[in-house]
């Protein structure tokens, strides 16, 4: 728990982007499956 707040802190740049490249994943799931129905 204390290394992953540590890693947290020191890599916010990081976690922006893993979270961004989630965020357009989600977005073209969400598109196809929006498409197919």
């Amino acid at each position: 728990m204390a290394v992953s707040g540590l890693v947290y802190l020191s890599y916010p740049p990081l976690l922006a982007e893993m979270k961004d490249k989630q965020a357009q994943f989600t977005n073209i799931h969400f598109s196809f499956f929006t498409l197919w129905q």
